[in-house]
């Protein structure tokens, strides 16, 4: 082993076990490093991230001012980002030498990770980025992220996407970063572009010629655009906004970008983040909802919603399907509005009950109304309740639920809730 594989293998070593230890970083000022680069950072390095994500929200966030000059370095240096800094590709490389003598068969192979690349920036370009929960640091990330007991199909199924890669590395070394990754993909066809601008078309493979890489761009960015159209009509038809972390774009459009990675289930403290496993919504399979329990009876569990001083989700998306917000700016972000069944509250029989108004809502938003000398019933200030479902926590009787709405944009909450 040279100087320069030895170099590279220490950095994609050093990048791998950064994400590990993210996974497990403690509440310390180096843990918190550590995270930070690990759930962050790293991911969105990523150029396929980027673009595609800058596409999909039509602006430039945070995570795309890291990844998008990445852009340059994998135009100027031909796949620099996988030799350098990706840990599947190490990896990868690794099931590689446990085969030596193995053949790389796979001229005939097409670039499929091209392809995918490719319609997945088609379809962002209508919001519903396809395959973007195919670049291979979500992916990565994802399978990290699903390092909890006891494991639930969501976990299961991250894990499962990663040992694919892992057994396919080693039946067919290297076929994932040569055919089938997207990031890869847009890295070849980058520096494919590279030559071509420089006019060393001596050095251009055929497949990278400017007609083939126009030819192909067309026709499978507009097979991604189509694709995007008929996904989100028919989710637009077919489901119900679903409860999101604070800061989620709109729900069509959160599936799309969303990479699947589970960094704010990871991070979110209160435990009231999982990845959607429902089947009936296959556009929305592994994204992340917000989910409180009713009536719990453990005053340790009282603790288990959207705290108002909590903002560690919405630090920890790499695409921007959940915005990065100040604690302010969490406030007009609210996740839904709480709704009170009152055929099933105590009130309405007339027993005596004030756990919701006086003893849990962290933002006051929770009175009673006199309707008559012998009614009661319970009244949300929709221009105060944040969603955080601590009511739906506490009801003794499990009738509030939170309900997903848009309310994106109202007044400021009381800082003195917070």
């Amino acid at each position: 082993m040279n100087r320069r594989t030895a170099l590279q293998s220490l950095l994609k070593l050093i990048v791998l076990h950064v994400f590990v230890l993210s996974s497990f970083a403690a509440s310390t000022a180096v843990g918190l490093f550590v995270l930070w680069l690990g759930q962050f950072i790293i991911p969105a390095l990523s150029p396929h991230v980027a673009v595609v994500g800058a596409v999909t929200v039509r602006g430039v966030g945070l995570a795309a001012v890291f990844g998008l000059p990445m852009l340059v370095v994998v135009m100027l240096r031909r796949r620099w980002f996988c030799r350098w800094l990706c840990p599947v590709g190490l990896i990868v490389d690794s099931c590689a030498k446990a085969r030596p003598g193995a053949k790389y068969g796979y001229r005939k192979i097409p670039p499929i990770g091209q392809w995918l690349m490719l319609a997945t920036l088609g379809g962002a370009i209508i919001g519903w980025p396809l395959f973007l929960w195919l670049d291979p640091l979500s992916i990565f990330a994802a399978s990290l992220n699903a390092s909890r007991w006891p494991l639930d199909a969501a976990a299961i199924g991250s894990l499962s996407v990663m040992a694919g890669i892992v057994v396919m590395s080693l039946v067919l070394p290297k076929l994932w970063c040569f055919k089938l990754c997207p990031l890869g993909g847009m890295q070849e066809m980058l520096f494919g572009v590279k030559l071509l601008a420089a006019r060393k078309r001596s050095e251009t493979p055929a497949s990278l010629s400017g007609v083939a890489l126009a030819r192909r761009s067309a026709i499978f960015a507009g097979l991604g655009l189509a694709g995007g159209l008929v996904v989100a009509g028919s989710d637009r038809k077919r489901n119900q906004p679903q409860l999101r972390p604070p800061g989620a774009v709109d729900d069509t459009k959160f599936k799309g970008l969303c990479a699947r990675c589970g960094n704010c289930v990871k991070a979110c403290p209160s435990g009231i983040i999982r990845q959607d496993i429902r089947l009936s919504d296959p556009a929305g399979l592994l994204t992340p909802v917000v989910y409180f329990k009713k009536g719990v009876e453990d005053p340790e569990e009282y603790d288990k919603y959207c705290l108002a001083d909590c903002r560690a989700c919405t630090q920890a998306c790499p695409t921007g399907a959940i915005a990065s917000l100040s604690l302010s700016d969490k406030l007009c972000r609210p996740i839904g509005l709480a709704e009170v069944d009152m055929s099933g509250c105590r009130l309405k029989d007339g027993i005596q009950c004030s756990i919701c108004v006086f003893e849990i809502c962290p933002q006051d938003a929770i009175n009673t109304n006199n309707i008559n000398a012998f009614d009661i019933e319970i009244v949300i200030d929709s221009n105060k309740c944040n969603g955080c479902g601590a009511c739906v926590l506490i009801c003794p009787e499990k009738v509030i639920e939170v309900l997903p709405n848009g309310r994106y944009a109202i007044a400021p909450i009381d800082a003195g809730g917070a």
